[in-house]
């Protein structure tokens, strides 16, 4: 009798009793007690099982799109939508039942999609719909609110949303743009004389000078660099190329978010020891890092060969900000690599009539470089809907094919290369590239087969002098 005492009799027929003006604390059980009394005297005291009062609301949860474990982005079904839901809590009077609608992001009209809906104390719910072509691509919401036993509503939750995807990922053509934006690419601006081709040493590439440095290009730190020149037609491109044992680098200006492609040249330096094994080397762009190889010189003897066979290597990446770090350098060993004609460009993709019905817009080369080979491909897939999330490539000798390599995934990639491979002479290479949404939908796309050749060209003669005599 803590709180209200009733200091009176009252009679037998009495059943009710309103009590007011009584300060209860929210969140504690309150009792009725009554006594009860007989002519006689006897009496008896029952209590009732209590009463609650409550008068803060639900708290509310978080809200999923999709029935399944995990919250979804992108979705292929236009005929049913659905949420579930979690962390709606109420610690007075308890949770009675749970509200829920479906509505488009942008839509003027709440809950366009799914009127609110009482579903009891249902965790998850999913209903047939008819969402129309335009909301097709569209940010699509499930709201929930819970009401508690006293008719309280909590806040109205949203989901993050989902989108609902029904076309693959479009295949698009690449086009390059001329402008490079490598300054100084193939080193023939330099501080001071190269070191000349004739006169090369084991160790005259590291004598601590600047005579020998590009300029435009940092170089690290215990880093042997060394421009050399050849009045001969060794360069790639031009008259001098570089020799790295270390790292250069060079900060480039960029546009964000945009493609970029990255090609150069690499070969092993006319020094003893630089034929024993394949050497590889590292291009970096935005923290993106990816290994190139050497392969093995064909002479195998112990003097100093002056043939230089190139190596030619592609790389994409897309930059993040308006500058970025491009970096080229060697890996662990005692010697070098050479370096010549570096290019950066720019890639616009772009959709078109011919990209959709073709499909040929996947770019491949093979390299063979004496006893080895390699595939390298590049293509651009765009999805305005959802993002793509995945490439895999293969390779064959007929169309969709993967006798030479499985199907493989690359990523984000929007290229891929296998040094491992051995290609015979006259075989037909057939590449296929499947690129996937967060949808989960596809797109495949081939290459353009190509011949392998793995045979020089014969020349019938030579005639001093521009006559045919």
């Amino acid at each position: 009798h803590d709180i209200h005492e009733v200091n009176k009799y009252l009679p037998g027929r009495v059943v009710t009793l309103n009590i007011s003006r009584i300060s209860f604390t929210p969140g504690k059980i309150y009792y009725c007690n009554v006594i009860g009394y007989s002519h006689s005297g006897i009496h008896k005291t029952q209590s009732s099982d209590g009463i609650m009062t409550d008068s803060v609301p639900p708290v509310p949860g978080t809200i999923y799109d999709g029935i399944g474990l995990y919250d979804i982005d992108y979705t292929t079904s236009s005929d049913s939508v659905g949420g579930s839901w979690h962390g709606f809590s109420d610690a007075d009077s308890g949770i009675s039942n749970f509200m829920w609608c479906v509505m488009t992001q942008d839509s003027s009209e709440p809950c366009d999609i799914r009127k609110w809906e009482s579903i009891g104390i249902h965790h998850l719910m999913s209903r047939p719909v008819n969402i129309s072509h335009q909301n097709i691509g569209k940010l699509i919401k499930n709201l929930v609110y819970a009401v508690d036993l006293n008719g309280q509503k909590s806040e109205t939750k949203s989901s993050n949303g989902f989108i609902i995807d029904k076309t693959s990922p479009e295949l698009a053509s690449m086009e390059h743009l001329d402008q490079n934006l490598a300054h100084n690419p193939s080193f023939e601006d330099v501080y001071g004389e190269a070191i000349d081709w004739k006169n090369i040493t084991n160790t005259n590439f590291c004598d601590g000078t600047e005579s020998i440095k590009p300029n435009f290009w940092n170089i690290t730190i215990d880093s042997c660099i060394g421009v050399l020149k050849s009045d001969r037609n060794i360069a790639f491109d031009g008259r001098s190329f570089m020799y790295v044992k270390g790292e250069i680098s060079q900060i480039l200006n960029l546009e964000t978010n945009h493609l970029y492609r990255v090609t150069f040249v690499s070969a092993h330096p006319p020094v003893l020891g630089t034929v024993l094994a394949n050497k590889e080397g590292y291009i970096q762009l935005n923290h993106q890092t990816h290994v190139f190889i050497v392969y093995t010189k064909r002479d195998q003897d112990s003097t100093v060969s002056t043939d230089t066979i190139w190596h030619r290597h592609t790389f994409y990446f897309r930059s993040v900000t308006n500058k970025a770090i491009l970096r080229l350098g060697s890996m662990a060993g005692n010697t070098g690599i050479l370096i010549d004609s570096i290019e950066v460009q720019q890639v616009m993709l772009h959709t078109d009539d011919y990209a959709e019905s073709s499909g040929k817009r996947v770019h491949a080369h093979f390299i063979a470089l004496n006893q080895w080979s390699s595939i390298h491909a590049s293509w651009g897939f765009v999805d305005a809907e959802s993002p793509i999330i995945d490439h895999m490539w293969a390779i064959g000798y007929s169309e969709g094919s993967t006798e030479i390599q499985a199907y493989t995934s690359v990523g984000l990639n929007n290229f891929a290369y296998n040094y491992n491979v051995t290609l015979a002479h006259t075989s037909l290479i057939h590449i296929t590239v499947i690129a996937t949404n967060a949808a989960g939908l596809t797109r495949k796309a081939h290459a353009e087969d190509f011949l392998v050749d793995l045979t020089p060209p014969i020349i019938m003669f030579v005639n001093d002098g521009l006559g045919i005599f």
